[in-house]
Parts: C-alpha cells; sequence; structure tokens
C-alpha cells in the first residue's frame, strides 16, 4: 500500500513538475514576442530564455507555431477564468463588468491581441490538424459555459444568445485592433484630415465599440421576447371573448 501511494504521490509531482516547466517555456516565449512581436521566437531562442535545452522544448512543442497557439490558449483561459468568477457573484453582471474584464486581461495583455491576430494565420498551415481540433474544442466549452452564464444574468436572452454575444464580442475586438494598427494605415496618413478615426486610442474605441453591441444586442433580445411573452396572454383572451 506505501508503495502504492508513493507511486501515486510521485506521479502527481511529475506532473506537476511538468505542468510548471511547461508554464516557464510559455513564459520565456511570451517575453521574447513581445520584445519582438514582429517576428515568432525560434525554439533555440526560447530554450534559452527558459535556461532548457532545446531537446526539452521540443518535448513539449514540436514547433514554434505549436507553442505560439498554446500561449494565445493560456491567455484564453485566463480571461475565461476571471469572466467565470464574475458570472458566479449574485450581483448581476454589467456592460461596465465586462468592458473591464476586457480592458485588463485582453487590452491589458501586451501580447494577447497580436497573438490572436496571429493564430488566424498560421494555425491552418503550421499546427497538427489534432492540436488545432482540440484547442477550438477547448475554446467551444469555454464560450457555451460563458454564455450560459451571460444568459443567467440576463434572462431575456434565448439559449445559446449568450455565446453568439461573446463571439461577436470578440471578433469586435480582433477586428478593431487590426484595423487601428499602424501597417493598416500608414503613419504618413493617420493625422491627414478625414482619418482621424485612425488616430484614437484602441482601448477607448473599442470600450464604445463593446457598449454598443452589448447595448444594443440586449435591446433587440428583450424586444423579441416580449411579443412572444404577450401571445399566451392574448390567446387566452380570444378564448373568454369566444365563450361570452
Amino acid at each position: 500500500m506505501t508503495a502504492l501511494l508513493l507511486g501515486k504521490g510521485q506521479r502527481a509531482i511529475d506532473a506537476l513538475e511538468k505542468e510548471e516547466r511547461r508554464n516557464a517555456i510559455l513564459s520565456a516565449a511570451e517575453r521574447l514576442f513581445v520584445r519582438h512581436p514582429e517576428r515568432l521566437p525560434s525554439m533555440a531562442e526560447v530554450a534559452d530564455a527558459a535556461k532548457l535545452a532545446k531537446g526539452t522544448v521540443y518535448l513539449y512543442f514540436s514547433s514554434k507555431e505549436e507553442m505560439l497557439l498554446a500561449l494565445h490558449g493560456r491567455h484564453v483561459h485566463t480571461f475565461f477564468q476571471a469572466m467565470f468568477k464574475l458570472l458566479q457573484r449574485s450581483q448581476p453582471l454589467t456592460i461596465d463588468d465586462m468592458v473591464a474584464l476586457t480592458r485588463e486581461h485582453i487590452v491589458g495583455t501586451a501580447a494577447f491581441l497580436p497573438l490572436a491576430a496571429l493564430c488566424m494565420g498560421v494555425m491552418e498551415k503550421a499546427v497538427d490538424a489534432e492540436i488545432r481540433n482540440r484547442f477550438f474544442l477547448e475554446i467551444a466549452d469555454l464560450l457555451a459555459r460563458a454564455g450560459a452564464g451571460v444568459e443567467r444574468h440576463f434572462p431575456n436572452l434565448p439559449r445559446g444568445a449568450g455565446a453568439q454575444l461573446l463571439n461577436q464580442s470578440y471578433a469586435q475586438i480582433i477586428g478593431l485592433w487590426q484595423l487601428m494598427q499602424p501597417g493598416c494605415v500608414p503613419p504618413e496618413a493617420r493625422f491627414r484630415p478625414g482619418m482621424e478615426m485612425f488616430a484614437h486610442d484602441y482601448g477607448d474605441e473599442l470600450e464604445v465599440a463593446l457598449r454598443a453591441l452589448w447595448s444594443g444586442y440586449l435591446v433587440q433580445k428583450q424586444e423579441a421576447a416580449a411579443p412572444a411573452a404577450k401571445q399566451p396572454a392574448a390567446a387566452g383572451i380570444r378564448r373568454k371573448t369566444r365563450r361570452v
């Protein structure tokens, strides 16, 4: 029995050590990427930054693109874990809460947006299909759980609408960020008359856009739910009228 217990404990320690080493590799990759966002760090550079042998890094990730996707996944998980805490509160979720959450965990994380944009371009070509599919399945699960939580806080939302709203929010976050990057609009043109929209602060513009999206979406769903709620009552009135 003692030997069995020691064996289980050893496996737990090994698993913990592996997770810590994996996180150390991802953290080293993130530091390098933030320093040089114009390119992906090589496996050798990450190994050096993490103070590990290059072969050790390859035990965890088969390519720098796979490592990039895993780092983005870590960012996404951090965002959703913070959101789940908000959703579990007894206080109602507000648009202010979502704006603050986005500012802290997406806008405020230096590598989040550049990585998210890069992942859209590299996954199809450079990451193994099984790993790519597993990534999307995990994201789908997070979206479904968070979406259900949003629906609990906004009862007028039909089933599935919470995940849809979060999906649209993410598209807005990424799309606006890409639009406002210096590479999208030449620097010399950004401050010309008529181009003022491209010279604004991304965080401020995103807040305006998110508030408009959430407010409009919630109002639309509330208005769509109102006639449906009135129909049973109207049908009851018609039945009473016929009896008279």
